[in-house]
């Protein structure tokens, strides 16, 4: 399923979410996961643009790139 199994975040969401049963649950696990891998430049902004509020996405992601550069750095 996702990551392994497909080539991009588009398709690997597709993968996932067809799995069936809780299909919204296991988007969004995916989404997370994906997008940790895949960074968010890679997600094509017309699926961004569709989240009601999209701009908080780009805002959380460049929050937790700053969070992982001052952690990075407090450990050097």
């Amino acid at each position: 399923m996702g990551i392994f199994n497909s080539d991009s975040f588009e398709s690997g969401a597709l993968l996932a979410v067809n799995l069936g049963e809780d299909a919204d649950t296991t988007g969004a696990v995916y989404g997370q996961l994906a997008g940790a891998f895949y960074g968010e430049r890679v997600i094509d902004y017309n699926w961004v643009s569709k989240i009601k509020e999209h701009h908080v996405f780009y805002l959380k992601a460049q929050e937790l790139k700053e969070l992982i550069n001052a952690e990075r750095n407090n450990l050097v």
